[in-house]
């Protein structure tokens, strides 16, 4: 077991005691075979946005820890980001025992949370995935009391009224953002416009052959009012990655919110 250095200092008549254990030192020359100080838990790592991050995180030299639902297969392909034994594998669902969750971030100073689904699924309600699941792990965090960072992604509009009335998925996710800072007023929270990138829903979806039938009828792409009060700027998928990398490794980043667009 790593030794621990006590700092005890005197304040208002109350000892404390800070304990900085010699894991958390960063060691190395930086780099995916380095240590970089940083350990942090990925909730959502196999979907489209977690898997980059979770790359740029591991290109960093950062330690992981990627919970994942369904079979491990899903997960193999994703051992070659990190160096041996910098990343750890574990089954989970956000419906599982709290005390299992409390244990994939008791050791870690980043949380991060890219779950979330612009749908309800069998198993799965969109207020469980967008709302209850996020204020949740902030209770979670907060509970452990040792300044852990915690990072959760939200679409750019949820924070427009005149967008929520239109979307669910986008009134679920503001007032996550709102209950989330409540109970943990340190959360970090990263609004981000539509991601295009390789397997992307937005550049794949537009060319996608099922579409020709719309096309011919005039109806492709299908926006909002036919696209007269539609502005997008999708951001590149990788540049989002790394902004979230970046906002992992800054302490200022803490209580901060984040807006990207391309």
């Amino acid at each position: 077991m790593a030794s621990k250095l006590l700092i005890k200092f005197e304040k208002s008549r109350v000892t404390s005691v800070r304990c900085l254990h010699q894991i958390n030192l960063a060691k190395g020359s930086g780099g995916r075979s380095s240590y970089s100080g940083l350990s942090a838990t990925v909730f959502g790592a196999t979907g489209h946005i977690g898997r980059v991050v979770t790359n740029h995180l591991a290109a960093q030299g950062t330690q992981l820890v990627v919970p994942f639902r369904g079979e491990e297969k899903r997960v193999l392909p994703m051992r070659v980001m990190s160096d041996l034994g910098q990343m750890m594998f574990r089954p989970h669902s956000i419906k599982d025992d709290e005390a299992y969750t409390r244990e994939l971030i008791q050791y870690s100073n980043v949380v991060l949370n890219f779950i979330g689904c612009n749908r309800p699924f069998q198993h799965y309600s969109l207020e469980e995935v967008n709302l209850e699941w996020p204020m949740r792990l902030a209770q979670m965090v907060k509970e452990k009391g040792d300044g852990t960072k915690l990072i959760h992604i939200t679409n750019l509009g949820c924070h427009q009224q005149r967008a929520r009335n239109i979307s669910k998925v986008l009134s679920l996710q503001f007032e996550a953002e709102n209950q989330m800072q409540r109970i943990y007023p340190d959360t970090i929270i990263v609004r981000s416009a539509p991601v295009y990138g390789k397997k992307d829903d937005f550049v794949n979806l537009l060319t996608n052959e099922k579409w020709k039938d719309l096309a011919v009828l005039g109806a492709l792409p299908c926006l909002h009012g036919a696209g007269y009060d539609t502005i997008v700027q999708p951001v590149f998928i990788s540049d989002l990655a790394k902004a979230c990398a970046m906002i992992a490794n800054e302490d200022a980043s803490r209580g901060q919110i984040f807006e990207f667009v391309g």
